[in-house]
């Protein structure tokens, strides 16, 4: 198995798509664009706290909205959050969006369950389990009221100043499991989906401190109620329906946040997981194969997801992926067994890959090893942004070398190398770095330009003899006679 999974999020289509598409023909016409690409399932995602559709569980993105008021309406929220770049600030375009289809009595997800269909794209509903975006304003017109009327059902609002995960829903409240469980009926009720998501990564932490350990139960225990639900789904449509979980990139990782994903896989619970970064960096180290060791013989197809954000380290500065930096993450993932390669963020506008002159072409090209052959790929060091409480996250940049030939290691997947034909080094930060790969010694650092994305530091090139070079795993060791700082690094395949 290969291909693409894409998910589009709740906010996409109605804030970067023109009023005159919010029709039943604008709809499809969305679908159709990723007919003949290489994505095989799409995700549409329905709610963060309010729902896009007019919901009888929860409040709707519309509720309390008139198109007659002006922009500072109270509906949006306060006046000093309302500047806040959220889908660069277009909030009154998601709210008469929204308000305009319900109106037309044309339910976009429905709609799309057909047409992607229709495609020969099987049709996914992804439920955000535990969305805070906007969480810093309590008047943001994003919250649900059941969110706003209780602050003591959140996981850390004792300690807020300013993190969203301390402002997420506590599911050891019975109050919570329930309000969220009655979100996953209404949606197994609503739409005719070949299969259901469960985004965990939107927003983790889901226990209070001290608690994510007891807190794997409970998460069990929804997923388990919500296969069952399912299974009597699946007779009344008469299809298979899938059930998917989407959790951090590192088996640990899932499992300090509450999320036992390989039991959930063994007990017959789920048939896809995603494995997948939070927000700021991809990981370019995603352990693909204890993964796949931990879900042999289950059947469960695993899905490695890639965000557009990229960064070297915590605290760097988030850069925009391209069309080549994604080639090179989904080289690394096919080869080191992923079924899938997921996209998030991935949408047809300027907030997805920088070059969106490639964006047809990325999906005709990063599902499968076969297409990635012979393209320029580049593989870039990052890191794990969602770990567990209390647990590091995974960096290795910057690394300070003291001097007097003190050294470093890295490591990247190039996948397969074959047909590689320039390989090049670039490094990014301060004193005289020399190179081995795979202990092999590499020719004189010069100074580099380097395309999109590229930090804002002094960059260097090092060309890599090919016989350096092997299939999978390679390392690279830079060390120093002298102090140096290494803030950037990555390989560059052509």
């Amino acid at each position: 198995m290969s291909g693409i999974a894409l998910n589009d999020d709740w906010s996409h289509f109605f804030i970067h798509h023109r009023q005159e598409e919010m029709t039943e023909d604008g709809l499809r016409a969305f679908a159709e664009q990723y007919g003949g690409t290489q994505v095989r399932d799409f995700f549409v995602n329905p709610n963060g706290q309010r729902t896009v559709y007019r919901s009888k569980v929860r409040e709707s993105i519309f509720t309390g909205f008139c198109p007659d008021n002006p922009d500072d309406e109270r509906f949006f929220g306060s006046e000093g959050h309302r500047a806040w770049a959220f889908n660069d600030g277009k909030l009154r375009e998601y709210a008469q969006n929204t308000y305009d289809l319900d109106r037309r009595g044309v339910d976009p997800f429905a709609v799309w369950m057909k047409e992607f269909r229709n495609a020969g794209i099987h049709p996914w509903i992804s439920m955000r389990m535990n969305d805070v975006h906007g969480a810093f304003d309590e008047k943001y017109f994003l919250h649900d009221a059941f969110w706003r009327k209780n602050p003591q059902y959140r996981t850390g609002e004792y300690r807020w100043a300013g993190n969203w995960g301390d402002r997420t829903l506590d599911y050891g409240r019975r109050e919570v499991f329930d309000y969220q469980m009655a979100l996953a009926e209404e949606l197994m009720e609503r739409y005719d989906m070949d299969g259901l998501e469960l985004d965990w990564m939107r927003t983790p932490p889901h226990f209070r401190p001290g608690f994510d350990e007891q807190g794997i139960a409970v998460l069990t225990e929804f997923t388990r109620l919500v296969r069952q639900k399912l299974d009597a789904w699946e007779k009344k449509r008469g299809h298979g329906i899938r059930l998917s979980a989407r959790v951090p990139h590192s088996p640990e990782d899932a499992l300090g946040l509450g999320m036992d994903a390989a039991s959930w896989a063994r007990e017959g619970l789920i048939d896809w997981l995603t494995v997948s970064p939070y927000f700021s960096a991809t990981s370019h180290d995603v352990p693909v194969r204890v993964w796949k060791q931990l879900l042999r013989g289950t059947g469960v197809t695993l899905a490695v997801c890639t965000d557009v954000p990229v960064a070297a380290y915590p605290g760097a500065k988030q850069l925009q992926q391209t069309s080549v930096t994604a080639r090179g993450q989904a080289e690394s993932m096919l080869w080191q067994g992923a079924d899938v390669v997921y996209l998030f963020n991935h949408y047809d506008n300027a907030f997805t890959i920088s070059d969106l002159e490639n964006y047809r072409d990325m999906l005709c090209q990063v599902g499968q090893l076969s297409t990635l052959r012979g393209l320029r790929r580049r593989h870039i060091v990052s890191y794990r942004d969602c770990v567990g409480r209390g647990m590091a996250l995974g960096s290795l940049l910057p690394a300070r070398l003291p001097g007097k030939g003190a050294s470093f290691d890295a490591r990247l997947c190039l996948g397969d190398v074959t047909g590689v034909t320039q390989a090049k080094v670039v490094f990014g930060g301060e004193g005289d770095v020399r190179m081995r790969v795979n202990g092999v010694s590499c020719g004189c650092a010069a100074a580099y330009s380097q395309d999109a994305p590229a930090p804002d530091l002094p960059l260097f090139c090092v060309d890599v003899p090919l016989k350096a070079l092997h299939d999978g795993w390679n390392n690279l060791e830079l060390f120093s006679e002298t102090a140096a700082c290494v803030q950037w690094l990555e390989m560059d395949l052509h």
